[in-house]
């Protein structure tokens, strides 16, 4: 005999099986069901990577060095290093077939000497 799953009343979001529900398993440790979650991850990254690229700008650096691992895929190695600030490529940049969009990230370059 097959078991359908069904929403519960308590956590519309969430589809449980039948015998979750009938467990009575707590709705909190459900996880609640994403329709793209590696849009949604993309989009966190992209929104990390912008930030960290703007605590940059604000500090003593003079360009923008983007580092790449040894293992990514050729889009990002394409990428690889330093830019002026209107230059700079998003990353992950589009076409990344890294898995969860790679290690690539900004880093400073400092050219200025003294205080």
């Amino acid at each position: 005999m097959r078991e359908e799953s069904r929403v519960t009343p308590h956590a519309s979001r969430f589809i449980l099986p039948t015998t979750a529900v009938a467990r009575k398993i707590p709705t909190h440790i459900v996880t609640p069901l994403k329709e793209n979650p590696v849009e949604d991850y993309e989009t966190k990254r992209r929104a990390e990577s912008k930030a960290a690229l703007e605590k940059i700008k604000s500090g003593l650096a003079t360009k923008v060095r983007i580092l790449v691992p040894a293992d990514a895929c050729p889009v990002c190695r394409a990428i690889e290093g330093a830019y002026e600030f209107d230059d700079v490529p998003e990353i992950p940049p589009e076409g990344c077939s890294c898995p969860n969009g790679g290690n690539t990230f900004y880093a400073p370059v400092l050219d200025r000497f003294g205080p």
